[in-house]
């Protein structure tokens, strides 16, 4: 078992950039080498990420917060507004906090029952997020924020040219060239790149970001591509943007379409817009003119992505890693891309780490495995979305209701069906779900799925439920306008906690 002390990662983009400054920064004395070709264009759509994006950046990485906010320019995200589920109610959020699932205030159960039966907001981040404002208050001409959590709207192309700049501060080495092939041991490992200026990389660990081509994962080490069609239908994104207005709001939006779903990812100069479409129901032309049809402002130029649901068997073989799209790709109706890019980046370099930067095949089936039971997870939450939206009688979602297959979360539907938000939920969904408790929770009574559930609740309890809304009512008003928050914490006097 060799000591890895040289690591090269093949590929830039959010994987490759991310992963060469997480290697950097999490595996010390270790000499990583970023290798990207030339002139590879950027999509440049704006990102969306969950509430665990800058708990990685800013707590794992210990990235500054101030010089981040000021060379990215994020936005908050501060969950998922969904135009979804029954035609009757106009939304439900997705917020990125955990309202539903515990027992707030003096309740003496989850608000998620008192919700159910008696309406009502169950939290602040819900509200905020209705309100379009942000987790920072104003009161006596001061300036606070409020400890929730919030993921980012973010520019793709900033967002790069920051990872890169700070992979290189801290010591990462950049070689931009094509890769021409490779150089591999009897047993199959790699141990160098030949490159079109006839150069060479040689190294320990080659980590893939070459995106869905999947230049050494799948062409070198012979990884298994497994589909996730069906139960996930959709192959196809149209992707465009819309003129900024005044408002910036806290929330990525999710709205049916006829056959899919577009988002809207709120970026302070711009919206990006993306229609996901299933090429089976709906040909090209057609699902543009339905996207312009929805939103009349679109830009004239349109771009198009066509990509494949799944994930390969392994993202972990011999001495090659993959990220990103090289490992696995689901349409981002939960933001889940750099989250999981996050989640395996610890993984690989924890394992590498408690081996003593040697690659252990235990400790390698481990990761293997949980890689697996993840990116299964997001599948199978994913599905629960197509099977119980109600919006639209398309073929395309009758399909979605019919066929859906809801693979390991049947049994956590089946159970929230028959008792509702029920702390039995937690063990049938299990620890490592990408997607717990509170997930379920908010996408199950979003769409109104019917439970039996039902609960007695007296008069301490009707009291507790109207002062816990109260109290929700009086922080709100407090909140400012996002565009506003953001401008607060850009001054040179905010202080990050």
């Amino acid at each position: 078992m060799k000591e890895i002390k040289t690591i090269c990662v093949v590929g830039g983009g959010s994987a490759g950039s991310l992963s060469a400054l997480t290697l950097k920064r999490l595996l010390p004395g270790r000499r990583v080498i970023s290798l990207r070709a030339p002139n590879i264009p950027v999509i440049g759509v704006g990102e969306s990420t969950t509430a665990y994006l800058p708990q990685f950046l800013h707590g794992q990485l210990k990235l500054d917060r101030a010089q981040f906010y000021k060379e990215v320019q994020p936005s908050w995200k501060l969950g998922i507004r969904f135009v979804w589920g029954p035609q009757e109610r106009d939304h439900f959020n997705y917020p990125f906090s955990f309202e539903l699932s515990e027992r707030v205030g003096t309740l003496r159960k989850r608000a998620a029952y008192y919700h159910l039966q008696l309406g009502g907001t169950t939290g602040l981040l819900g509200a905020l997020m209705d309100d379009d404002t942000a987790p920072i208050v104003a009161e006596n001409g001061r300036y606070g924020m409020i400890d929730l959590p919030f993921g980012y709207h973010i520019d793709n192309q900033r967002f790069l040219a920051y990872l890169e700049k700070q992979a290189t501060a801290f010591g990462v080495e950049n070689v931009i060239a094509t890769m021409t092939g490779v150089e591999k041991t009897e047993t199959g490992d790699i141990t160098a790149l030949q490159l079109d200026d006839d150069r060479r990389i040689e190294a320990d660990l080659f980590v893939d970001c070459s995106g869905f081509r999947s230049l050494l994962l799948k062409e070198q080490m012979g990884a298994q591509f497994q589909s996730f069609s069906p139960p996930l239908r959709c192959d196809t994104a149209v992707l465009g943007d819309i003129p900024r207005d005044g408002t910036i709001r806290p929330y990525t939006s999710a709205e049916t379409m006829e056959c899919g779903w577009c988002w809207k990812i709120e970026l302070p100069e711009r919206v990006s817009v993306g229609y996901v479409h299933s090429s089976d129901y709906i040909s090209l032309e057609d699902a543009k003119a339905e996207l312009r049809r929805k939103t009349p402002d679109l830009t004239e130029e349109l771009r198009v992505v066509r990509f494949p649901s799944g994930r390969f068997d392994r993202f972990w073989i011999g001495n090659v890693a993959a990220m990103g799209n090289a490992s696995g790709f689901v349409e981002p109706l939960e933001s889940t891309a750099l989250h999981v890019i996050c989640e395996q980046l610890v993984s690989l370099c924890g394992a590498l780490l408690d081996s003593d930067y040697r690659i252990e095949a235990a400790a390698q089936a481990d990761a293997n495995r949980r890689f697996a039971a993840t990116w299964d997870a997001i599948r199978d939450f994913l599905a629960v979305h197509y099977k119980f939206n109600t919006r639209s009688d398309s073929q395309f979602w009758q399909d979605c209701r019919a066929d859906t297959q809801l693979g390991d979360a049947e049994d956590i539907v089946r159970l929230y069906q028959e008792i509702g938000p029920h702390t039995a939920m937690k063990s049938v969904i299990g620890q490592e779900r990408i997607v717990q408790f509170e997930g379920y929770l908010a996408l199950l009574m979003g769409q109104q799925v019917p439970t039996c559930a039902k609960s007695h609740f007296d008069a301490q309890d009707l009291k507790d439920w109207k002062d816990w809304q109260a109290r929700i009512a009086a922080l709100r008003k407090k909140a400012v306008p996002l565009r506003r928050a953001l401008d607060v914490v850009s001054r040179p006097d905010w202080t990050w906690n």
